[in-house]
Protein backbone atom coordinates (compact mmCIF):
# COMPACT_ATOMS: atom_id res chain seq x y z
CA UNK A 1 0.00 0.00 0.00
CA UNK A 2 1.42 3.39 -1.01
CA UNK A 3 1.58 5.94 1.83
CA UNK A 4 3.09 8.85 -0.08
CA UNK A 5 6.51 10.44 -0.58
CA UNK A 6 7.82 7.36 -2.36
CA UNK A 7 7.13 5.07 0.61
CA UNK A 8 5.11 1.87 0.72
CA UNK A 9 3.65 -0.08 3.62
CA UNK A 10 4.02 -3.86 3.33
CA UNK A 11 1.96 -6.02 5.69
CA UNK A 12 3.47 -9.37 6.74
CA UNK A 13 0.54 -11.51 7.82
CA UNK A 14 2.57 -14.26 9.47
CA UNK A 15 4.26 -11.79 11.85
CA UNK A 16 1.35 -9.35 12.15
CA UNK A 17 3.70 -6.47 11.30
CA UNK A 18 3.93 -3.64 8.79
CA UNK A 19 7.18 -2.57 7.18
CA UNK A 20 7.73 0.76 5.44
CA UNK A 21 10.04 0.48 2.42
CA UNK A 22 11.15 2.77 -0.38
CA UNK A 23 9.99 2.81 -3.98
CA UNK A 24 13.13 1.06 -5.27
CA UNK A 25 12.76 -1.81 -2.81
CA UNK A 26 9.04 -2.07 -3.62
CA UNK A 27 9.84 -2.32 -7.34
CA UNK A 28 12.29 -5.14 -6.57
CA UNK A 29 9.67 -7.05 -4.54
CA UNK A 30 7.08 -6.70 -7.31
CA UNK A 31 9.55 -8.02 -9.84
CA UNK A 32 10.29 -11.10 -7.76
CA UNK A 33 6.61 -11.75 -7.05
CA UNK A 34 5.80 -11.49 -10.78
CA UNK A 35 8.36 -14.27 -11.44
CA UNK A 36 10.58 -12.07 -13.59
CA UNK A 37 13.86 -13.52 -14.72
CA UNK A 38 17.10 -12.45 -13.05
CA UNK A 39 18.02 -10.31 -16.08
CA UNK A 40 14.60 -8.59 -16.05
CA UNK A 41 14.90 -7.81 -12.34
CA UNK A 42 18.41 -6.36 -12.79
CA UNK A 43 17.19 -4.18 -15.69
CA UNK A 44 14.12 -2.96 -13.76
CA UNK A 45 16.22 -2.13 -10.67
CA UNK A 46 19.28 -0.28 -12.05
CA UNK A 47 19.98 1.27 -8.63
CA UNK A 48 20.98 -2.14 -7.20
CA UNK A 49 23.86 -4.36 -8.18
CA UNK A 50 23.26 -8.09 -8.55
CA UNK A 51 24.97 -8.70 -5.20
CA UNK A 52 22.70 -6.12 -3.53
CA UNK A 53 19.63 -7.74 -5.10
CA UNK A 54 20.67 -11.12 -3.69
CA UNK A 55 21.21 -9.60 -0.27
CA UNK A 56 17.89 -7.73 -0.31
CA UNK A 57 16.07 -10.87 -1.44
CA UNK A 58 17.54 -12.75 1.54
CA UNK A 59 16.51 -9.93 3.91
CA UNK A 60 12.95 -9.80 2.54
CA UNK A 61 12.63 -13.57 2.89
CA UNK A 62 13.73 -13.38 6.53
CA UNK A 63 11.29 -10.53 7.18
CA UNK A 64 8.45 -12.49 5.59
CA UNK A 65 7.85 -9.82 2.94
CA UNK A 66 8.65 -12.40 0.27
CA UNK A 67 7.15 -15.88 0.49
CA UNK A 68 9.41 -18.85 -0.34
CA UNK A 69 8.35 -21.24 -3.07
CA UNK A 70 5.77 -23.72 -1.83
CA UNK A 71 4.72 -21.54 1.09
CA UNK A 72 1.82 -19.73 -0.61
CA UNK A 73 -0.58 -22.51 0.29
CA UNK A 74 0.38 -22.11 3.96
CA UNK A 75 -0.18 -18.36 3.75
CA UNK A 76 -3.74 -18.80 2.48
CA UNK A 77 -4.72 -21.12 5.30
CA UNK A 78 -7.10 -19.78 7.90
CA UNK A 79 -5.73 -21.91 10.73
CA UNK A 80 -1.99 -22.05 11.36
CA UNK A 81 0.61 -22.28 14.13
CA UNK A 82 2.30 -19.07 15.28
CA UNK A 83 4.33 -20.34 18.25
CA UNK A 84 4.62 -22.91 20.99
CA UNK A 85 1.06 -24.08 21.76
CA UNK A 86 -0.23 -20.97 19.97
CA UNK A 87 -2.48 -21.15 16.94
CA UNK A 88 -4.31 -18.52 14.96
CA UNK A 89 -7.70 -18.89 13.33
CA UNK A 90 -8.64 -16.13 10.90
CA UNK A 91 -12.39 -15.67 10.67
CA UNK A 92 -13.31 -12.50 8.76
CA UNK A 93 -11.84 -9.27 7.47
CA UNK A 94 -12.38 -6.28 9.70
CA UNK A 95 -12.78 -4.08 6.62
CA UNK A 96 -15.90 -5.95 5.49
CA UNK A 97 -17.25 -6.26 9.03
CA UNK A 98 -17.09 -2.53 9.82
CA UNK A 99 -17.29 0.07 7.06
CA UNK A 100 -15.64 3.45 7.53
CA UNK A 101 -17.66 6.70 7.64
CA UNK A 102 -20.56 4.95 9.31
CA UNK A 103 -22.65 6.82 11.86
CA UNK A 104 -22.75 3.67 13.99
CA UNK A 105 -18.96 3.62 14.18
CA UNK A 106 -18.88 7.30 15.11
CA UNK A 107 -21.37 6.82 17.94
CA UNK A 108 -19.69 3.70 19.29
CA UNK A 109 -16.23 5.27 19.08
CA UNK A 110 -17.45 8.31 21.01
CA UNK A 111 -18.96 6.07 23.71
CA UNK A 112 -15.80 3.96 24.05
CA UNK A 113 -13.37 6.88 24.09
CA UNK A 114 -15.19 9.54 26.10
CA UNK A 115 -17.67 7.84 28.44
CA UNK A 116 -15.68 4.87 29.74
CA UNK A 117 -13.68 6.58 32.48
CA UNK A 118 -16.61 8.69 33.80
CA UNK A 119 -18.81 5.56 33.98
CA UNK A 120 -16.08 3.62 35.80
CA UNK A 121 -15.56 6.52 38.19
CA UNK A 122 -19.30 6.66 38.90
CA UNK A 123 -19.40 2.92 39.55
CA UNK A 124 -16.48 3.07 41.98
CA UNK A 125 -18.02 6.09 43.73
CA UNK A 126 -21.30 4.20 44.26
CA UNK A 127 -19.37 1.47 46.11
CA UNK A 128 -17.16 3.85 48.10
CA UNK A 129 -18.77 2.89 51.43
CA UNK A 130 -18.97 -0.83 50.74
CA UNK A 131 -15.65 -1.77 49.19
CA UNK A 132 -15.31 -4.89 51.35
CA UNK A 133 -18.30 -6.45 49.56
CA UNK A 134 -16.44 -6.28 46.25
CA UNK A 135 -13.25 -7.81 47.64
CA UNK A 136 -14.78 -10.71 49.53
CA UNK A 137 -13.15 -14.01 48.37
CA UNK A 138 -16.43 -15.90 48.86
CA UNK A 139 -18.00 -13.74 46.16
CA UNK A 140 -15.72 -15.21 43.51
CA UNK A 141 -15.88 -18.78 44.81
CA UNK A 142 -19.63 -18.91 44.21
CA UNK A 143 -19.22 -19.01 40.43
CA UNK A 144 -18.18 -22.30 38.73
CA UNK A 145 -14.97 -22.51 36.71
CA UNK A 146 -16.70 -22.71 33.33
CA UNK A 147 -18.43 -19.40 34.11
CA UNK A 148 -15.06 -17.63 34.26
CA UNK A 149 -13.96 -19.44 31.10
CA UNK A 150 -16.96 -18.18 29.12
CA UNK A 151 -17.01 -14.72 30.68
CA UNK A 152 -13.33 -14.05 30.02
CA UNK A 153 -13.73 -15.08 26.38
CA UNK A 154 -16.69 -12.73 25.91
CA UNK A 155 -14.76 -9.90 27.56
CA UNK A 156 -11.85 -10.36 25.13
CA UNK A 157 -14.30 -10.33 22.19
CA UNK A 158 -15.70 -6.96 23.32
CA UNK A 159 -12.19 -5.69 24.02
CA UNK A 160 -11.14 -6.44 20.44
CA UNK A 161 -14.43 -5.10 19.08
CA UNK A 162 -13.56 -1.71 20.59
CA UNK A 163 -10.15 -1.80 18.86
CA UNK A 164 -11.88 -2.61 15.58
CA UNK A 165 -14.53 0.10 15.95
CA UNK A 166 -12.17 2.96 16.75
CA UNK A 167 -9.57 1.90 14.18
CA UNK A 168 -12.09 1.61 11.36
CA UNK A 169 -13.72 4.90 12.37
CA UNK A 170 -10.35 6.56 11.74
CA UNK A 171 -10.27 5.05 8.25
CA UNK A 172 -7.52 2.49 8.95
CA UNK A 173 -7.51 -0.96 7.38
CA UNK A 174 -8.08 -3.94 9.70
CA UNK A 175 -7.00 -7.00 7.66
CA UNK A 176 -8.43 -9.73 9.84
CA UNK A 177 -10.37 -10.71 12.94
CA UNK A 178 -10.17 -14.13 14.52
CA UNK A 179 -9.13 -16.31 17.42
CA UNK A 180 -5.74 -16.82 19.00
CA UNK A 181 -5.70 -20.23 20.65
CA UNK A 182 -3.35 -20.75 23.59
CA UNK A 183 -3.23 -24.49 24.20
CA UNK A 184 -6.97 -25.18 24.22
CA UNK A 185 -8.20 -21.75 25.30
CA UNK A 186 -9.41 -19.32 22.59
CA UNK A 187 -8.93 -15.55 22.84
CA UNK A 188 -10.20 -13.02 20.30
CA UNK A 189 -7.70 -10.92 18.36
CA UNK A 190 -7.85 -7.95 15.97
CA UNK A 191 -5.03 -6.89 13.69
CA UNK A 192 -4.74 -3.09 14.02
CA UNK A 193 -1.08 -2.88 13.03
CA UNK A 194 -1.92 -0.39 10.24
CA UNK A 195 -2.88 2.15 12.92
CA UNK A 196 0.79 2.99 13.37
CA UNK A 197 0.68 4.67 9.95
CA UNK A 198 -1.71 7.35 11.24
CA UNK A 199 0.15 10.69 11.15
CA UNK A 200 -1.22 12.03 14.46
CA UNK A 201 -0.10 10.37 17.69
CA UNK A 202 -3.44 11.25 19.26
CA UNK A 203 -5.24 9.04 16.74
CA UNK A 204 -2.77 6.20 17.24
CA UNK A 205 -3.35 6.37 21.00
CA UNK A 206 -7.11 6.16 20.43
CA UNK A 207 -6.70 2.90 18.54
CA UNK A 208 -4.38 1.42 21.17
CA UNK A 209 -6.38 2.49 24.23
CA UNK A 210 -9.80 1.53 22.81
CA UNK A 211 -9.75 -1.99 24.26
CA UNK A 212 -8.73 -0.84 27.74
CA UNK A 213 -11.42 1.83 27.69
CA UNK A 214 -13.99 -0.79 26.71
CA UNK A 215 -13.00 -2.82 29.78
CA UNK A 216 -13.37 0.30 31.93
CA UNK A 217 -16.83 0.91 30.48
CA UNK A 218 -17.94 -2.69 31.10
CA UNK A 219 -16.49 -2.59 34.61
CA UNK A 220 -18.26 0.65 35.43
CA UNK A 221 -21.62 -0.50 34.06
CA UNK A 222 -21.33 -3.76 36.00
CA UNK A 223 -20.58 -1.91 39.25
CA UNK A 224 -23.58 0.37 38.73
CA UNK A 225 -25.89 -2.56 37.91
CA UNK A 226 -24.59 -4.59 40.85
CA UNK A 227 -25.44 -1.78 43.22
CA UNK A 228 -29.15 -2.16 42.45
CA UNK A 229 -29.25 -5.97 42.51
CA UNK A 230 -29.07 -8.63 45.19
CA UNK A 231 -28.18 -12.31 45.40
CA UNK A 232 -26.79 -14.11 42.36
CA UNK A 233 -27.37 -11.16 40.03
CA UNK A 234 -25.18 -8.90 42.15
CA UNK A 235 -22.45 -11.56 42.34
CA UNK A 236 -22.37 -12.00 38.55
CA UNK A 237 -22.11 -8.27 37.86
CA UNK A 238 -19.42 -7.75 40.52
CA UNK A 239 -17.36 -10.62 39.16
CA UNK A 240 -17.70 -9.16 35.66
CA UNK A 241 -16.63 -5.74 36.97
CA UNK A 242 -13.51 -7.09 38.67
CA UNK A 243 -12.49 -9.18 35.64
CA UNK A 244 -12.80 -6.16 33.36
CA UNK A 245 -10.82 -3.92 35.72
CA UNK A 246 -8.09 -6.55 36.10
CA UNK A 247 -7.93 -7.09 32.34
CA UNK A 248 -7.66 -3.33 31.76
CA UNK A 249 -4.78 -3.14 34.26
CA UNK A 250 -3.05 -6.19 32.75
CA UNK A 251 -3.25 -4.68 29.25
CA UNK A 252 -1.40 -1.58 30.47
CA UNK A 253 1.66 -3.63 31.49
CA UNK A 254 4.59 -2.63 29.26
CA UNK A 255 6.72 -5.77 29.75
CA UNK A 256 4.53 -8.00 27.60
CA UNK A 257 3.16 -7.50 24.08
CA UNK A 258 -0.18 -6.08 25.09
CA UNK A 259 -1.73 -2.64 24.58
CA UNK A 260 0.55 -0.93 27.11
CA UNK A 261 3.65 -2.18 25.33
CA UNK A 262 2.54 -0.77 21.98
CA UNK A 263 1.70 2.56 23.65
CA UNK A 264 5.21 2.70 25.13
CA UNK A 265 6.76 1.75 21.80
CA UNK A 266 4.87 4.55 20.06
CA UNK A 267 5.76 7.14 22.72
CA UNK A 268 9.46 6.24 22.55
CA UNK A 269 9.41 6.03 18.76
CA UNK A 270 11.40 2.76 18.83
CA UNK A 271 10.07 0.04 16.50
CA UNK A 272 10.42 -3.58 17.62
CA UNK A 273 11.32 -2.47 21.15
CA UNK A 274 10.75 -5.91 22.68
CA UNK A 275 12.89 -7.80 20.15
CA UNK A 276 15.72 -5.25 20.21
CA UNK A 277 15.80 -5.25 24.01
CA UNK A 278 15.96 -9.04 24.26
CA UNK A 279 18.68 -9.06 21.62
CA UNK A 280 20.69 -6.54 23.65
CA UNK A 281 20.28 -8.66 26.80
CA UNK A 282 21.51 -11.71 24.88
CA UNK A 283 24.56 -9.83 23.66
CA UNK A 284 25.37 -8.41 27.08
CA UNK A 285 25.21 -11.74 28.86
CA UNK A 286 26.98 -13.42 25.97
CA UNK A 287 29.91 -11.03 26.35
CA UNK A 288 29.82 -11.37 30.14
CA UNK A 289 29.79 -15.16 29.92
CA UNK A 290 32.73 -15.19 27.52
CA UNK A 291 34.73 -13.02 29.89
CA UNK A 292 33.77 -15.19 32.85
CA UNK A 293 35.05 -18.39 31.25
CA UNK A 294 38.17 -16.50 30.09
CA UNK A 295 37.99 -17.30 26.43
CA UNK A 296 40.76 -15.88 24.26
CA UNK A 297 40.72 -12.14 23.62
CA UNK A 298 40.25 -12.59 19.89
CA UNK A 299 36.87 -14.29 20.40
CA UNK A 300 35.74 -11.48 22.69
CA UNK A 301 36.97 -8.89 20.20
CA UNK A 302 35.08 -10.57 17.39
CA UNK A 303 31.90 -10.57 19.46
CA UNK A 304 32.32 -6.89 20.38
CA UNK A 305 33.04 -6.04 16.75
CA UNK A 306 29.89 -7.87 15.69
CA UNK A 307 27.85 -5.90 18.21
CA UNK A 308 29.35 -2.66 16.96
CA UNK A 309 28.59 -3.46 13.34
CA UNK A 310 24.98 -4.41 14.01
CA UNK A 311 24.28 -1.67 16.53
CA UNK A 312 26.54 1.15 15.38
CA UNK A 313 23.63 3.62 15.41
CA UNK A 314 22.73 2.91 19.06
CA UNK A 315 24.22 5.19 21.70
CA UNK A 316 25.57 3.77 24.94
CA UNK A 317 22.67 5.24 26.92
CA UNK A 318 20.15 3.59 24.59
CA UNK A 319 21.99 0.28 24.91
CA UNK A 320 21.70 0.46 28.69
CA UNK A 321 17.97 1.22 28.38
CA UNK A 322 17.44 -1.73 26.02
CA UNK A 323 19.32 -4.03 28.38
CA UNK A 324 17.36 -2.94 31.47
CA UNK A 325 14.02 -3.12 29.68
CA UNK A 326 14.88 -6.52 28.21
CA UNK A 327 15.77 -7.86 31.66
CA UNK A 328 12.46 -6.62 33.06
CA UNK A 329 10.57 -8.26 30.19
CA UNK A 330 12.42 -11.53 30.78
CA UNK A 331 11.76 -11.51 34.54
CA UNK A 332 8.17 -10.26 34.44
CA UNK A 333 6.34 -13.57 33.97
CA UNK A 334 8.51 -15.57 36.45
CA UNK A 335 8.13 -12.84 39.09
CA UNK A 336 4.35 -12.72 38.60
CA UNK A 337 4.17 -16.51 38.90
CA UNK A 338 6.22 -16.48 42.11
CA UNK A 339 4.03 -13.69 43.52
CA UNK A 340 0.87 -15.70 42.77
CA UNK A 341 2.36 -18.78 44.46
CA UNK A 342 3.33 -16.72 47.50
CA UNK A 343 -0.22 -15.38 47.79
CA UNK A 344 -1.91 -18.78 47.34
CA UNK A 345 0.41 -20.71 49.65
CA UNK A 346 0.31 -19.40 53.25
Amino acid sequence: MEIGQGRYSVYVEAKQKNYVIGEKEFRLIRGIEENQTREEIVRSCPDFSEEQINRLTEIFLNMGVLIPEGAMERKNRRFFRVGFLRYKLKLISGNSFAQTKSWRLKILSFIFLYTSLPVLGLGLWMWRDDREAILQPTLYLQCPFYFYFILFFLITVLHEFAHLTVTRNLGVSVPDLGLMIYGLYPVAYTNISFSRLLPRRRDRMKCLFAGVLMNCLLGGLSLIAGRFLTGAGRSIFLVNAMLNILLAAANLVVFFKLDGYFVLQDLLGIPHLYERSLEEVTRFFGTFFMKWIRRDDRAISRMKAGVKVRQMNIAEEERVFFCIYGLLCTLYIPMMALSAIAVLIP
